[in-house]
């Protein structure tokens, strides 16, 4: 049975490729219970390697760790991990749509956070971590028109800045962060409804404040990124 949109929990789309399983542990290791929002976290996988990254993470987070399975109903307080020779999309039911690839997906990232744009648009953020290349950047644009929060690692503190970089000249990213700060903001900016509304589990009430601000966040240009401004969202 599918949950109510009202009662689904918030979600954060994390991608990450090289360099991207040191930043991830630094990103979960601070969260604490309740979060209140589920985690996706997709990384770039070889189609032969055996991951090892649900055990791995699992050790630095008190959040759940699990692989992503295809139709599981998302929960809050739960990392679901991409495993290898699979894509991992959001349905507008609040399910995981897992689909097996023959050869290596490019595009992982953007995929996922393309899925979170349709489905949950202001209630969802993505994240995108160290790696290569330019994977997370037309998927961080999405998010953005859709209203969502867009955030990029720190481009000095990521073992491979392509992927933060890349995502940072599109014009589209609202917070460059630190990894083990990520998450904080993210309950700040998306979690913390009491400050307007007095109920911090009505999560109703989080959707409707996220559609308030969500055209607002989508006509944010950032033109200019420093790191004194590491922490301030686009003006």
């Amino acid at each position: 049975m599918d949950t109510p949109e009202a009662q689904r929990p918030l979600i954060v789309g994390v991608g990450a490729s090289a360099g991207g399983l040191e930043a991830l542990m630094q990103l979960l290791e601070p969260a604490e219970l309740p979060f209140g929002a589920a985690i996706i976290v997709i990384q770039h996988l070889a189609p032969d390697h055996r991951s090892l990254m649900v055990e791995l993470l699992g050790q630095h987070t008190r959040l759940s760790v699990v692989p992503a399975v295809d139709q599981t109903q998302i929960e809050p307080d739960t990392v679901y991990v991409i495993q290898p020779r699979t894509t991992v999309r959001v349905t507008p039911s609040g399910r995981l749509a897992v689909t097996p690839v023959e050869r290596h997906n490019l595009r992982p990232i953007d995929m996922l956070f393309e899925s979170l744009a349709d489905s949950c648009g202001a209630g969802c953020a993505g994240v995108v971590l160290s790696g290569t290349g330019q994977d997370g950047t037309l998927g961080l644009q999405a998010l953005k028109k859709a209203g969502g929060l867009t955030i990029v690692q720190r481009p000095e503190t990521a073992r491979f800045d392509g992927m933060p970089q890349a995502a940072l000249a599109s014009g589209c990213v609202d917070l460059m962060l630190a990894p083990d700060e990520v998450l904080a903001e993210v309950r700040s900016s998306l979690l913390q409804p009491e400050a307007v509304f007095g109920d911090k589990n009505d999560v109703g009430h989080v959707r409707l404040l996220g559609t308030i601000f969500a055209s607002l966040r989508a006509h944010t240009v950032w033109t200019s990124v420093t790191t004194s401004s590491a922490r301030s969202p686009a003006a």
